[in-house]
């Protein structure tokens, strides 16, 4: 469960279920004033080297800090590694996901996509930082993109 809390009282103000069960569940990536963002995951097989990237959906869902309740609920292609688990980056109006070698804008008042960007190379940690995402990547480059458009 993601529970919420009544400041000082420490009083139950509402609680949510989170999936959970056999290698599925769900984690919290983010936090803004207006959003809750959560991620659902599946544990992959133990990375033996032969298959370094595997393509599947991510599902993302939002929920309202204020009583809990789900704002939206998004697919996401991705291409996830074995190497890392991905990096989910929050402003006040976006959350950028980053698997493999593609970023991910989407609306957080939405969960729509709004841009997608192929860097060529895998994608370290991703920051955002007066209205620009700036990321690494393996081959060691440092990518700047304006948070509107790649």
């Amino acid at each position: 469960h993601i529970l919420a809390m009544e400041p000082f009282t420490f009083r139950k103000k509402w609680a949510v279920p989170v999936q959970g069960d056999h290698g599925r569940g769900e984690r919290l990536r983010g936090v803004t004033s207006k959003h809750l963002l959560l991620e659902t995951y599946v544990e992959e097989p133990r990375y033996d080297g032969s298959n370094p990237r595997k393509p599947r959906s991510m599902d993302f869902r939002c929920l309202s800090p204020a009583d809990g309740k789900e704002l939206w609920r998004a697919k996401i292609r991705k291409v996830m590694t074995f190497i890392h688990d991905g990096h989910v980056t929050l402003t006040q109006d976006v959350f950028y996901s980053a698997d493999g070698t593609e970023l991910v804008a989407v609306a957080l008042d939405s969960g729509r996509e709004l841009w997608r960007y192929e860097s060529g190379s895998e994608i370290s940690q991703v920051i955002a930082l007066d209205q620009k995402v700036l990321f690494t990547t393996e081959d060691g480059r440092l990518v700047a993109l304006h948070e509107a458009t790649p």
